[in-house]
């Protein structure tokens, strides 16, 4: 079986606890030898910290990026990618689009919420229908996913990770890490 070749989507523009998760992941895939692409807005911080990882830079407008997916496009036929995982609710419509642009994609979405995806589009469509596999950082968001239709065994629970290198280098008393 051929290794899968990645396409991740992050649409946030500050760095918090998701965009860290995309980095920590990024790392360790590389590390085990998967091509990956990276899309995310324009000067982020994500941005930055992937250095080593290839980037495709979006609009840091939501509507632009939704009706120009031809840097998504480009980079998916460009580099082989073969998966779309998608990181946030926006990241998940993106991926949503692509794989109805280009069936053969497998879309992977995660979901770091507890409420429940709303209304025909999100519930229905979006979930039920274009997404492959789900993963889940907690129980509680995977029975949310359950709940809203989603069949379960679509759905892996991986809670999310750690940068023990941030952890061990951190200075005694550190707000991010006593708390």
């Amino acid at each position: 079986m051929p290794m899968p070749k990645i396409l991740h989507i992050d649409t946030g523009r500050a760095f918090r606890g998701g965009q860290r998760q995309v980095v920590l992941l990024a790392e360790r895939l590389q590390r085990q030898g998967i091509e990956q692409v990276v899309a995310c807005p324009v000067h982020s911080e994500l941005i930055r910290r992937l250095a080593s990882i290839p980037t495709v830079e979006l609009s840091t407008y939501s509507l632009v990026r939704k009706l120009y997916l031809r840097p998504l496009r480009d980079a998916i036929l460009a580099h082989g990618l073969t998966i779309v995982h998608a990181h946030d609710s926006e990241a998940h419509t993106l991926g949503m689009l692509l794989k109805i642009a280009i069936p053969p994609l497998k879309l992977v979405v995660t979901r770091r919420v507890v409420f429940p995806p709303r209304g025909f589009f999100g519930a229905w469509f979006k979930y039920r229908r274009q997404v492959n596999r789900f993963i889940a950082i907690s129980a509680a968001s995977a029975e949310s996913l359950v709940k809203a239709g989603v069949d379960k065994d679509r759905v892996s629970v991986i809670p999310s990770g750690i940068d023990l290198r941030a952890v061990e280098n951190a200075p005694k008393g550190d707000p991010e890490i006593d708390a």
